[in-house]
């Protein structure tokens, strides 16, 4: 399957990420996470966590920007659990960065996002109130 394939491509070393993100492929993707068919959905979501992954600030608001913060509240509720395991990962690597600068400003776009309440209701394992049950 393609988007198999991208997940890969899109990996932070690759020099055909940045052609991926000028094509739109982070809107694509983003796009692709509704989509019913588990494989295409999981993909997707894995892409996203790979573009995010030690990546630029800039990189990850844009991520967000088109996954958005109750998307990404519903995959990490998902009832599979692989979509789960890579919705978390993907949050991770939204606030890791390997740099030596401080990941404030990756956190606090995580906090805004969510709020305060909705991400620590996620990280207990509850949906948070901004999500439809």
């Amino acid at each position: 399957m393609a988007t198999a394939a991208i997940c890969n491509i899109v990996l932070e070393f690759s020099s055909l990420k940045e052609i991926i993100l000028q094509k739109g492929g982070i809107r694509r993707f983003a796009e692709l996470s509704y989509s019913t068919t588990k494989s295409l959905r999981l993909n997707a979501v894995w892409a996203l966590k790979n573009i995010v992954y030690d990546a630029d600030p800039p990189i990850k608001l844009e991520v967000m920007k088109e996954l958005t913060y109750p998307r990404l509240a519903f995959l990490i509720r998902s009832d599979e659990e692989e979509i789960r395991e890579i919705a978390l990962s993907l949050l991770r690597n939204l606030a890791f960065s390997r740099r030596d600068e401080p990941h404030e400003q990756e956190v606090a776009a995580i906090f805004s996002g969510f709020g305060r309440a909705g991400l620590l209701e996620i990280l207990q394992g509850r949906t948070p109130e901004f999500l439809p049950c």
